[in-house]
């Protein structure tokens, strides 16, 4: 990728680093939330056995990495794997593995509506993804704060979300062309320094000093795991921070 020296201050740098613990909340299944005393929901619920890809919100987040010309449409769009998401414009990069501790096989099935099995990759636009309402956790159900996929063929991606009541489905057109082959840039071998900051802590430092520069560059300078990561910018007007890493 070129470097690009432009920088976007409202975007969170978020952090390099994204750990995605174990939920610890127990899902139930859709037998026993049609055992309940009372009798069964509105909708008959029946256990969706498949494996299927689920996708959170940090998934459809990616689309704010996307490209917002539609010069070249495959990087405008966001692309899906079984288990990850992924975007680029052409100066970065943002790639995020589905969520961990939540079992596929429970995603409920309301009014027919099931997950699919699996896909081969696709990719839509970054902005389809807007139109994905993911509905708050209910019932003690944490597994409803996913997106599903239901149906995939050469034109159109159908996304399922559910809040038990209904099954909500949204249409995106596929994107011809290839996600670039993004794998073969990762570098290569040791890294020079390792460091993990607190990704909220430096996009507020960040949003600052970019605006030092007229193109909104900032320079870091690493000097060790436990050491302070030194920022500076400026050109007329001059600016330098750091900030500490968070101690492993």
């Amino acid at each position: 990728m070129k470097d690009r020296r432009k920088a976007d201050t409202n975007r969170s740098v978020g952090s390099w680093l994204l750990i995605v613990r174990r939920s610890q909340e127990r899902v139930r299944t859709n037998e026993e939330l049609s055992s309940r005393p009372g009798g069964r929901t509105s909708r008959k619920l029946t256990e969706n056995k498949k494996t299927s890809m689920l996708y959170n919100s940090l998934n459809l987040e990616v689309a704010k990495i996307a490209s917002k010309s539609e010069m070249r449409p495959e990087i405008a769009g966001v692309f899906f794997k079984n288990n990850l998401t992924a975007a680029t414009d052409g100066f970065r990069l943002l790639e995020i593995t589905t969520p961990v501790g939540v079992k596929p096989e429970e995603f409920p099935v309301v009014d027919g509506a099931a997950a699919m099995r699996g896909c081969q990759p696709f990719i839509v636009p970054a902005r389809s993804l807007r139109e994905i309402k993911i509905p708050k956790a209910k019932n003690g159900l944490p597994i409803l704060q996913n997106v599903a996929i239901k149906y995939l063929d050469d034109k159109r991606a159908e996304f399922l979300t559910t809040d038990l009541e209904t099954a909500k489905i949204t249409t995106a057109r596929r994107v011809e062309g290839k996600f670039p082959d993004y794998e073969q840039l990762w570098p290569a071998g040791a890294p020079a320094a390792e460091v993990v900051i607190n990704g909220e802590l430096l996009a507020e430092l960040l949003g600052i000093m970019a605006k030092l520069d007229r193109t909104g560059a900032v320079k870091f300078k690493f000097y060790g795991k436990d050491k302070p990561v030194v920022v500076e910018a400026g050109e007329a007007q001059k600016g330098r921070g750091m900030i500490m890493p968070i101690r492993e």
